[in-house]
């Protein structure tokens, strides 16, 4: 091994054990609730890798977005672990690793300079910029799309070298790769005129106009159906940004990517807009960012490296810039992390370059300048370790952003998504609260306040007037509808709580809660097949919406069907077996089957978890009864009327029982009391005298 091959073996081997070092909080990082729950737990498109599944991935836009290839590898993921978010993070970092080797790679092939390509790689490996990237789950497809174009414009590279058409067809087919992975790769177009600059190409020529045909038509292609997904998301509004303030705030964003990536100070989540029109002082970006314009074309033939990094950060950026009218709630913010991601290798090459260039020119500032490089180096080492601390969970990461923003409403429901599921109602609500207070616009917090106080706390009402809120803020808000179907449904309006759910599944047939939601509804109003056909559409829009088995279980008690309905409380029971409710039906389900003995095996579970549970007493009783054990049925019944003395039926039972042992004074007794708790007793049916 030559001593230039060891040099570089070391030095990517410190690279990349750095990089792995800094990022190792995210091997034990959770689920989030930033779309983590959208792409992964809440996603049956990464739960299966069936033919079929594989089919719908490539052929279905998905959340507002077509990247099917991430999609695939979630899928993967998820047929090895399941549920466990060790392996999503863990790949995450992984491709993060190889990309930093291949950042090292383009560079070395792109510019030949061996620290260039060194200290361009390890800013990438261990920036804290990319954290958002390489943290968080969801963004699987910032690292898969970057190793697809990296492997593209090396491959393109490759092509220049060597002037073999096999490499240009490859750089186009990872290329194609690289978009379906994330749309945000149709930049890699103009980042190939931007290699043909750097390295004296005649940009105008046949051949170079030819080569470049092909990855411009694929951009387009991937443009238009960027564009087309887009319009599929039910999105509830737009923001009321003018073109001028947007144009404003662009160069805002603009100017901002680049002093983060100077310096990762204030890093958040979640960037919102500033508040009112932009100031005076907001106008100096737009001078700056004219400046940077006016840079390239000053110095396009004095020095293309300067313009080459410029025109790479630019293509990579530019169309992440919120110009255009943004999304209320999906895109109502002005930056984010993770735009950064492949953009920053034209700042990182910039540095290396600049490093290479003024050490070589000025010998004695040599050690001067690698001692600042190597402050700057360890300095953002220790703060993407701790910004990976951040992506941790839902509360790290929401506490994080409600400390830079305390008044961004929208931080303060994420946050209040995740206390409900920690079981901190008390808390829940009051990040609701907060969230309404800022932003009394915000449908998302009216609908899970109103969620939380209909389904933690019973309130109806408080729940309703949440829903109502929410769906006149958001008029086409589908969640908000399926939760007021369901208090509608509590609150036996059937009429109402059906044109809630019908609404909610026109605007978004893919949602299954709605359709379980009204299965509900049709099993109250006595159709159950239509439930039993929702409560299936349910299922399968969501696999593992398991809950679903225990009411189509029941609906199918009611159509006569026990066996199916044995099934699916089996199933239900699979998963908890202490499930009173599933344990009782699946006592009526034997009793449909006639297997009398696990009937009452089923009542004797529930009696031994709810020893004053009165159903089941009843209908042990009943079971009991059927069974011959008459007395054992009476000793059920005392115990009812113990519980409830106001139940008629077990009086009456009582009644019924006590004469045909021929007790006839406790059945006389045991009758009139029927009759007096409201009992309609046929006396000449109970064919028994009584004074």
């Amino acid at each position: 091994m030559n001593s230039q091959k060891k040099q570089t073996l070391i030095w990517l081997a410190v690279i990349l054990f750095v990089t792995l070092l800094v990022y190792s909080p995210g091997f034990k990082a959770e689920f989030t609730n930033f779309d983590d729950n959208r792409y992964v737990t809440e996603n049956p498109m990464v739960w299966s890798l069936s033919g079929e599944n594989i089919t719908n991935i490539f052929s279905t836009y998905y959340d507002g977005h077509y990247h099917p290839l991430t999609m695939l590898s979630m899928a993967i993921d998820y047929s090895i672990v399941g549920m466990k978010p060790w392996l999503f993070h863990a790949e995450n970092i992984f491709f993060h690793l190889i990309n930093t080797l291949l950042v090292f790679f383009f560079i070395r092939k792109l510019w030949g300079k061996f620290d260039v390509a060194v200290i361009a790689s390890f800013l990438f490996g261990i920036h804290t910029f990319h954290v958002e990237s390489v943290v968080w789950i969801a963004e699987r497809k910032d690292v898969l799309f970057a190793f697809f174009f990296l492997l593209s414009l090396i491959s393109y590279l490759e092509f220049l070298k060597k002037n073999s058409w096999k490499y240009l067809v490859l750089s186009l087919v990872l290329f194609v790769l690289s978009c379906l992975s994330k749309g945000q790769a149709v930049a890699l177009a103009p980042t190939i005129l931007a290699i043909d600059y750097l390295k004296d190409r005649k940009l105008l020529s046949k051949n170079v106009i030819l080569e470049k045909i092909p990855f411009f038509a694929i951009a387009l292609f991937f443009g238009i159906i960027a564009m087309q997904a887009h319009e599929t998301f039910p999105y509830l509004g737009k923001t009321e940004v003018p073109l001028f303030d947007r144009i404003i705030y662009a160069c805002y964003g603009f100017i901002l990517y680049i002093g983060k990536l100077i310096l990762p100070l204030n890093l958040s989540a979640y960037y919102p807009y500033p508040s009112g029109s932009p100031g005076t002082v907001d106008y100096i970006f737009p001078i700056l960012a004219i400046a940077f314009v006016f840079i390239i074309f000053w110095q396009f033939r004095k020095n293309k490296p300067l313009v080459f990094s410029m025109l790479f950060f630019f293509f990579n950026i530019v169309l992440l810039l919120k110009v255009f009218q943004v999304h209320l709630q999906t895109g109502k913010f002005v930056i984010a992390d993770r735009y950064s991601y492949v953009s920053s290798i034209g700042f990182f090459f910039l540095v290396g370059y600049l490093y290479e260039k003024y050490t070589a020119k000025y010998h004695s500032k040599k050690i001067l300048l690698t001692a600042i490089l190597s402050l700057w180096i360890l300095v953002m080492s220790v703060m993407t370790f701790n910004r990976s601390l951040v992506w941790n969970d839902s509360i790290t990461l929401w506490n994080n952003v409600v400390d830079q923003y305390p008044e961004l409403s929208w931080a303060y429901g994420k946050r209040g998504l995740a206390k409900a599921a920690r079981n901190d109602v008390k808390g829940a609500i009051e990040d609701y609260t907060l969230a309404i207070k800022y932003d009394p616009d915000d449908p998302h917090a009216y609908n899970n306040r109103g969620n939380i106080y209909a389904s933690r706390l019973g309130d109806l009402e408080l729940a309703m007037k949440d829903l109502n809120k929410a769906i006149e803020v958001g008029p086409k808000f589908f969640e908000a509808y399926s939760n007021r179907g369901l208090v509608r449904f509590y609150q036996n309006d059937l009429k109402g709580a059906m044109e809630d759910l019908n609404f909610a599944i026109e605007v978004m047939p893919t949602y299954a809660v709605s359709w379980f939601n009204r299965g509900h509804v049709f099993s109250a109003s006595g159709k159950f097949d239509l439930a039993i056909s929702d409560y299936n559409e349910a299922l399968n829009l969501n696999p593992r919406l398991k809950q679903v088995y225990l009411y189509r279980g029941i609906a199918y008690n009611k159509t006569g069907n026990f066996r199916k309905g044995l099934d699916d409380l089996n199933k239900t029971l699979e998963e908890n077996p202490k499930n009173i409710l599933a344990l009782q039906n699946r006592a009526e389900t034997f009793a449909g089957l006639k297997d009398l003995n696990r009937c009452i095996e089923d009542l004797n579970k529930v009696l031994s978890i709810d020893p004053r549970n009165v159903k089941s007493y009843f209908d042990r009783g009943n079971v009991l009864y059927w069974k011959g054990a008459i007395p054992a049925a009476i000793k059920d019944y005392l115990k009812v009327t113990e519980l409830n003395p106001e139940n008629s039926d077990a009086w009456y039972n009582l009644a019924v029982a006590y004469k045909d042992t021929g007790n006839k004074e406790e059945a006389c007794r045991c009758i009139k009391i029927a009759e007096e708790k409201g009992a309609k007793i046929n006396r000449e049916v109970f064919n028994l005298k009584c004074e």
